[in-house]
């Protein structure tokens, strides 16, 4: 086990980490004023914490004349902890707390804020209540306000786990974000490429509290050295979520053999972000799992399966491989497969057309209909978006050139 290190403003830090916790909390400002950092440092210990701790005070407790600069690293290292722990004793005359109150604001939502305070700390209701509000469909104990040092260390212990080794530009990746495949896919490729990460910072996440405060999505400014170019990059930022597989069922008309006239299988369904004529998402049945290596073709025939009503085989899921949907933009992948459906079939999927069927995960408020379109009427009717229209000519076309006897 290594040993737990502090790193005090203005210091760097080591040149590889696997976890930092940054002790964010109303700072003494004279001498003889209590320092609970040192009990919070010892608490950690305690608790089997091997880590960086980041403590935003200085080494020899003489502030700087010029403030800017600790501004500047507390900001900094805010951005880059894994957790950060705040604990307010608050007391009035020598620990009144006013920058800490900005700082539970700024990270309230950040999903690595843990908090907590003595029981008799005075102007700690609002905060007590705005930290129950967002974590109220957390996991106990990440629920309610800490009421001591030794729970809150504890907390810290459990959110980092074993951590994860980084060094250089990848220290300011927080765990909650390296940790998710699809960070790793990306990063994978970045490195593959000759790239190299020099810097990132977390402008948006989202999580999913009740599947252990999971990282669904996330925004995040980059730095990359583009090698071929010998330049950095860094005045855009990734949208990540995790890579969905997509799958086009389709059925050529047997009558005419003609390309436009194959038959497709779409789905109806409400999405915000949605900008079609009927304020509907018409799209390809698809989406993405959680699970961890999840194999994208199960995943191919378990999103069929709720959002059309079609239970098929995995065998039958042809892959044509996966790319990037909005590459100057998003990081995700689709998965896409191809399924060549029967007459039968068909006329199944037209029936719940018809009866006007719902599918969906209700309680993921998901609602799905079938509906079945010609290709030419997904290229007219201009419903679809530019990226599965794609993936559909993609499918049918290999499908119209393919001989009938290598089918």
């Amino acid at each position: 086990m290594m040993a737990l290190q502090v790193v005090h403003s203005p210091e760097d830090l080591p040149e590889t980490i696997t976890s930092t916790v940054f002790l964010a909390g109303p700072s003494p400002r004279k001498e003889g004023d209590a320092n609970w950092r040192l009990e919070a440092i010892e608490a950690l210990r305690r608790a089997g914490y091997d880590g960086v701790v980041l403590a935003p005070v200085p080494r020899d407790g003489h502030w700087p004349r010029d403030y800017n600069d600790q501004i500047a690293w507390e900001s900094a290292h805010l951005a880059l902890a894994d957790v950060i722990l705040m604990w307010v004793p608050r007391d009035l005359e020598t620990l009144p707390g006013f920058t800490t109150n900005v700082e539970f604001g700024e990270w309230l939502h950040s999903g690595k804020l843990l908090y907590g305070r003595p029981a008799d700390a005075p102007k700690t209701s609002y905060l007590d209540a705005r930290y129950r509000s967002v974590n109220a469909r957390q996991k106990p104990p990440f629920q309610q306000p800490a009421e001591s040092l030794a729970d809150l260390a504890l907390q810290v212990v459990q959110r980092v786990g074993s951590g994860a080794s980084r060094s250089a530009g990848e220290r300011q990746v927080p765990l909650a974000v390296w940790r998710t495949s699809q960070f790793q896919a990306w990063y994978h490729e970045v490195v593959q490429a000759g790239n190299r990460l020099d810097g990132a910072r977390v402008l948006w996440s989202f999580f999913i509290p009740q599947a252990n405060n999971l990282l669904l999505s996330y925004a995040l400014q980059v730095k990359v050295w583009v090698a071929a170019e010998k330049r950095h990059k860094e005045n855009e930022f990734i949208l990540s979520r995790p890579d969905i597989s997509a799958i086009c069922a389709y059925c050529p008309d047997e009558g005419t053999h003609a390309l436009l006239d194959t038959r497709v299988v779409l789905v109806r369904e409400f999405r915000s972000p949605g900008r079609t004529a009927d304020g509907f998402v018409h799209d390809l049945p698809g989406g993405s799992t959680v699970k961890p290596g999840a194999d994208p073709r199960e995943v191919a025939a378990s999103e069929l399966r709720e959002e059309t009503g079609m239970t098929l085989p995995a065998a039958r899921f042809r892959s044509l491989g996966a790319r990037q949907l909005v590459a100057p933009y998003g990081t995700h992948k689709a998965h896409l497969f191809a399924v060549r459906l029967t007459a039968q079939e068909l006329a199944e999927i037209e029936r719940l057309e018809r009866q006007e069927t719902v599918f969906g995960v209700a309680d993921e408020t998901e609602r799905t209909q079938v509906e079945v379109r010609k290709l030419s009427q997904v290229l007219s009717e201009r419903l679809v978006d530019h990226a599965s229209v794609g993936m559909i000519m993609q499918a049918c076309l290999e499908d119209w050139m393919e001989p009938a006897t290598q089918r």
